[in-house]
């Protein structure tokens, strides 16, 4: 059991139940751009489609072991990502790894189009490396950090609506509202690490505006998106913000990190349930990882992760 734990050390290091929401916003903007969509259009999974989410599964397990490298000590404050600040895995085999994963996913990326590769090497780019590492570390500047987890969430969408069309005027108008909801997300999850930042020095949205008037510009955010979404009839994003109305509310009105963090999960479960409903075998894909992932951990720290406790 100890050695199968040691070999699947190297397969959550690269936290692949954070997959999911990257995953969800590509099917998004695929169904964004789609015509004649219906439920389970996607009931048999496209080629294209699976060598995509695989393409950036590599992209996002890569940038993410390097982004652990560059937060181990951090991490530990924050009770998080145990796997290189306490040596489960060493920084040379972490490094290793996440360079062979970014390379699998640009060549896969190369195997899709120019569109996809092009989105898969800014995304590398920004997540990777002006992300993480000096002289640039947007990680710990407010504003900078803020933009980069946009950005991170816009290009998923690109890369799902480049599967079907070139970037163009579509896209921008429909990658509005979900630009919006992810911004609001964004700023929800700079909050439950604040002390953690503070103690690091780190200039983050929830260290500058402190709890409160973060939330209360994420509730702003997201009402310019559901706005924006009614304007253009986008009904596929209006069934979203429809679904997340409840929670934003709550969070308004009880603005404590308990809160945000079941907002948080719920609007990223709302995102993959509404993928689901055109995509079916997406919710197999969920339901495994969401066990296997508890498995794992359970067993190897003792934790109940993930859950939708408000913990």
């Amino acid at each position: 059991m100890k050695k199968t734990l040691k070999i699947l050390d190297h397969v959550f290091i690269t936290r692949p139940i954070l997959f999911f929401p990257g995953w969800t916003t590509l099917l998004l903007g695929y169904l964004a751009v789609c015509e004649n969509l219906s439920l389970f259009y996607g009931i048999i999974p496209f080629e294209n489609i699976i060598l995509a989410l695989i393409s950036f599964a590599f992209a996002m397990g890569g940038t993410f072991i390097l982004n652990q490298l560059a937060d181990a000590e951090t991490d530990e404050v924050n009770d998080k990502c145990f796997f290189i600040g306490k040596n489960m895995v060493s920084r040379f085999h972490a490094i290793i790894q996440a360079g062979i994963m970014l390379v699998v996913s640009l060549v896969l990326g190369l195997m899709i189009n120019l569109y996809f590769l092009l989105g898969i090497v800014l995304f590398i780019v920004l997540t990777g490396y002006l992300y993480n590492f000096y002289p640039f570390k947007f990680k710990n500047k407010a504003f900078l950090g803020l933009m980069s987890n946009i950005m991170m969430g816009w290009l998923a969408f690109y890369l799902g609506c480049v599967l079907l069309q070139p970037f163009g005027y579509l896209f921008i108008v429909k990658s509005f509202s979900y630009v919006l909801l992810n911004a609001a997300l964004c700023i929800f999850t700079t909050l439950p690490d604040v002390e953690g930042d503070k103690a690091a020095n780190k200039q983050t949205i929830g260290v500058n505006l402190g709890i409160a008037k973060s939330v209360y510009i994420a509730v702003v955010v997201f009402i310019i998106g559901f706005l924006w979404g009614i304007f253009i009839q986008d009904n596929l994003v209006i069934a979203i913000y429809v679904g997340s109305v409840f929670h934003f509310a709550r969070v308004l009105f009880h603005p404590e990190v308990k809160e945000v963090l079941t907002t948080t999960k719920w609007t990223l479960f709302l995102y993959s349930i509404v993928a689901a409903l055109f995509f079916p075998w997406y919710v197999i894909l969920i339901v495994l990882a969401y066990y296997v992932t508890r498995w794992y951990y359970k067993q190897r720290f003792g934790l109940d992760y993930p859950s939708f406790s408000k913990d």
